[in-house]
């Protein structure tokens, strides 16, 4: 069993949401919708690209490309 938060840690917790939700806004439309169903819904690359009519190499290339924007927005947050 995990302790329950603070009320400091579910603070934080809401505050680093809202800027990972703020850098996934920023990033290119397809880019932010892939990172988020891949990472933030848990789906496989695989339903992605069947989802989207899309060979998976174009969904693995543009997630790729979405966490290293993400990575580079996050720093001008920190």
């Amino acid at each position: 069993m995990f302790p329950p938060l603070t009320p400091e840690e579910i603070i934080l917790e809401e505050e680093n949401r809202s800027i990972l939700y703020a850098a996934l806004d920023q990033l290119p439309p397809i880019q932010a919708r892939r990172v988020y169903a891949h990472y933030i819904l848990g789906k496989k690359k695989s339903e992605i690209a069947k989802a989207e009519n899309v060979v998976e190499s174009s969904i693995c290339d543009s997630i790729r490309r979405g966490l290293k924007n993400l990575s580079e927005l996050l720093k001008n947050f920190h």
